[in-house]
């Protein structure tokens, strides 16, 4: 379960997302609404620990680490942050992210494997530009939970790609679904063609099913459907942080100088960023 509590970023000149108070329940998608791009993407990147908050709290099942939350959790499709290029093709992009995932915890087939034994064969030429809104979201969300790591999805303006909900959020509901049952076509793509890479594909089999993911998902969106009836949340909830106090001023009228055990503000070169 993931919890934030008055979650505020304060950037140089101005916050880069208000106050933001939400918990995101395993086995549920949370869309959480917020005014502007800058401030969808300040949000998804605190909530999936890659962004250090100015204040407020942040925890994953109870633990407040954020070295925990950043490995448990997946940032998909934020933009100029790890939105697929363009002029990469499916197949390539698949290549790449699979090759980032460590080791021992990523599907032992090829990309080609891979693509097929998730159901994307046919798509594995196509440029990532001409992948339709359902199934880019399907295909990022299937690359995520690639890494056994992950248990929180948290994307970033899915909708921009398409304003109709009714185009992406399907495949956030596939993924919570599929996530909760025994993973069959991830470990289908793990067999090898030995007998002996059959057989350790069977024990792999029984072991993950044994331990299906109970996945929370995140969407940070531009606007909530109005037909909505799932959690929900708004950027800005929350209460402000305190102001700090004015200075006063002595009989001379020269002010005070500000109690030196306030900490200042920081300003955005401050704010941490951790991919």
């Amino acid at each position: 379960m993931l919890t934030a509590e008055n979650l505020y970023v304060q950037g140089r000149h101005s916050a880069l997302h208000a106050p933001t108070s939400l918990v995101a329940e395993p086995g549920d998608i949370l869309l959480v609404q917020a005014d502007g791009a800058s401030a969808r993407t300040s949000l998804a990147l605190t909530l999936s620990g890659r962004m250090k908050p100015t204040s407020g709290s942040l925890h994953w099942n109870g633990d407040s680490h954020p070295g925990l939350l950043r490995r448990r959790s997946a940032l998909v499709d934020s933009p100029e942050v790890n939105e697929p290029e363009l002029h990469l093709r499916v197949k390539d992009l698949v290549a790449e992210d699979l090759a980032l995932i460590p080791r021992a915890e990523r599907p032992k087939a090829s990309p080609a494997r891979w693509l097929e034994a998730m159901g994307f064969g046919s798509s594995g030429d196509l440029w990532i530009e001409q992948v339709p809104a359902y199934e880019r979201i399907r295909l990022l969300t299937a690359l995520a939970l690639a890494d056994s790591r992950i248990d929180l999805l948290v994307l970033d303006s899915p909708d921009r790609h398409q304003g109709d909900p009714g185009a992406w959020l399907p495949a956030l509901k596939d993924a919570v679904a599929a996530a909760a049952e025994a993973p069959a076509e991830a470990e289908r793509a793990r067999a090898g063609r030995t007998r002996a890479g059959r057989n350790r594909a069977g024990r792999n089999r029984t072991e993950q099913n044994s331990g299906a993911r109970d996945l929370a998902v995140v969407a940070v969106v531009a606007q909530l459907p109005a037909w909505w009836s799932g959690p929900a949340a708004q950027e800005g909830n929350a209460a402000a942080p305190a102001a700090p106090p004015l200075e006063s001023a002595d009989e001379s009228g020269v002010p005070a100088p500000a109690d030196a055990s306030l900490t200042a503000t920081p300003d955005s070169a401050e704010t941490e960023v951790t991919a």
